[in-house]
């Protein structure tokens, strides 16, 4: 089922890349069947240059949890995965 899957990601990302709409982010995020959520994170900053930044977090709750924590309460210097 995995295999499917990616096809038909890559398919969907070739028909957006054909496309007349332009990105800032692309985010992918993944579950496994042991529970865990993998993600992708690609970014564009303010010279054009790309930013790609790869989470994961042990379970959907956690991950939940990091979408829901607004930047400014996480203190400086910690890692939530």
């Amino acid at each position: 089922m995995t295999k499917k899957m990616f096809k038909a990601a890559i398919t969907a990302l070739k028909k957006l890349k054909s496309s007349d709409i332009e990105l800032t982010d692309l985010c992918i995020h993944m579950k496994t069947t042991s529970g865990e959520v993998l993600e992708l994170d690609i970014d564009i900053d303010e010279t054009g240059d790309l930013i790609k930044e790869y989470n994961m977090w042990d379970t959907v709750e956690d991950w939940e949890t990091y979408l829901n924590t607004d930047v400014e309460e996480i203190p400086e210097n910690v890692l939530l995965n």
